[in-house]
C-alpha cells in the first residue's frame, strides 16, 4: 500500500515539476541575454524527456532499468541547466 503511495506521489511531483519549468519559460522570454532563454528550454525538453523515460519505465513494468537510467539522466540535466540561468543573469 505505501509503495503505491510513493509511486503517485512521485507522478506528481514529475507533473509538478513540468509546471515548474513552464513558468521558469515563461519568465525566461523576456530576459535580455539569450542564453536564459536557451537555458530555459533546454530544461523544459529535459524535463519532458524524464518524463517520457519515467512512463515507459512504469509501462514496462518497472523492468526497463534503461528508462529508468534516462528518466534519472535527464533530470541531472535539467537540474544543470536550470543552475546555469542565474549565472547567466548576473
Amino acid at each position: 500500500m505505501t509503495t503505491c503511495f510513493f509511486l503517485i506521489w512521485h507522478a506528481f511531483e514529475g507533473i509538478a515539476i513540468f509546471a515548474l519549468s513552464l513558468i521558469v519559460l515563461a519568465f525566461s522570454i523576456k530576459a535580455k541575454p539569450k542564453s536564459i532563454r536557451i537555458c530555459a528550454i533546454l530544461g523544459l525538453v529535459y524535463v519532458v524527456v524524464a518524463g517520457v523515460g519515467g512512463l515507459f519505465f512504469v509501462l514496462s513494468g518497472f523492468t526497463n532499468n534503461g528508462n529508468s537510467a534516462q528518466m534519472g539522466g535527464s533530470f541531472i540535466g535539467a537540474y544543470a541547466f536550470y543552475f546555469m540561468e542565474p549565472y547567466y543573469a548576473r
